[in-house]
């Protein structure tokens, strides 16, 4: 007796030092496909590979005192799959959550964390979306919103950062408004979404949680659910590559490099015409002297050879004109 009051000492302390985890909820329902069905908090949740969705939803009430939410993603692993004959397929794993209000009011949060591809595997994309809404209906009526916005082909046609750890943020009384913020890290950046609603949660409230998935994969998610007081973290400015580019030729003094370019083509020509009648008398002096030596010295096949020189010479000035005009076009096609 005495070993098993021994044992139990070092799992209630436990329990006690740890006020931020979320206390068990109820499940209202489990349905469709799960490998490892969600729980509110650890272990993992795990869909079965294939075509297939699960929804599982939680319900915790009467939270005496308001706190911030914390859902922090440890592992998120999104895998899409696709047959050959297939032109698009996509993953999706929905998490959302919803305060109910003692005033009545409720607001809704949804995350979205979705891997596709399209054009038979050629292009893929991944990446998370959030969404809030005060008195919404249908969760999935809620417009979502990502870091980057795949409406503008500058930030749409960048690499996906596909986020395998992140971080969503609730503060649901914040001078009267809600702020929700996604955060993750992207090329040692710390970036995300940041939104606000007007809301104020009043105790005490209810909370409802969902999982769902759907579509032709697999889902591997580790998280775990906190409430207390959290500061997310300041977000920084996306950083895109093609951008980057774009800016910095917007920046360029093109009328400078312009008026560098003509005199540099002015100056060849000049020299070019200065040059050519010269050379002309130079090719004629030399094509002489090799008559002149071929007669002397017997030799028929000199002349064979200045008339080799003189095509191959013709030849070289064509191909560095011809490479010269595929250059252009080349330069001119990647900005179309």
């Amino acid at each position: 007796m005495n070993t098993r009051l021994w044992l139990l000492g070092p799992l209630l302390a436990l329990l006690v030092l740890s006020p931020g985890l979320v206390a068990a909820a109820d499940q209202s329902y489990i349905r469709g496909s799960w490998t490892m069905p969600p729980p509110l908090w650890g272990p993992p949740l795990e869909s079965p590979p294939g075509d297939n969705w699960g929804s599982a939803e939680y319900q915790n009430w009467n939270y005496p005192q308001v706190k911030d939410w914390l859902m922090d993603v440890h592992t998120a692993e999104i895998e899409v799959y696709r047959d050959w004959w297939m032109f698009s397929s996509a993953k999706s794993f929905y998490y959302v959550i919803k305060m109910d209000s003692a005033d009545g009011s409720s607001l809704t949060v949804v995350v979205k964390y979705v891997n596709s591809t399209t054009l038979w595997g050629a292009l893929s994309r991944s990446d998370v979306y959030v969404g809030a809404k005060v008195n919404a209906t249908n969760w999935r009526d809620i417009p979502l919103y990502g870091i980057y916005d795949p409406s503008d082909w500058l930030e749409g046609a960048v690499p996906i950062h596909s986020p395998s750890t992140f971080q969503l943020y609730i503060q649901p009384n914040r001078d009267g408004k809600a702020v929700i913020t996604y955060a993750t890290s992207v090329s040692e950046r710390t970036v995300g979404v940041k939104l606000s609603e007007v809301f104020n949660l009043t105790a005490p409230y209810n909370m409802t949680w969902v999982y769902y998935h759907e579509g032709y994969g697999r889902v591997y998610v580790d998280l775990n659910n906190y409430m207390g007081s959290y500061s997310p973290p300041e977000l920084q400015e996306p950083y895109n590559a093609l951008r980057e580019i774009f800016n910095w030729f917007r920046v360029i003094d093109w009328g400078g490099i312009l008026s560098i370019l003509a005199f540099l083509i002015t100056f060849f020509v000049g020299i070019v015409q200065m040059t050519f009648p010269l050379l002309g008398v130079i090719v004629l002096f030399w094509f002489l002297d090799v008559i002149y030596t071929s007669i002397t010295t017997g030799n028929i096949r000199l002349i064979g050879d200045a008339f080799l020189t003189i095509w191959g010479f013709i030849l070289a000035i064509y191909r560095t004109v011809v490479g010269i005009l595929e250059l252009i076009w080349d330069m001119i096609t990647f900005w179309s």
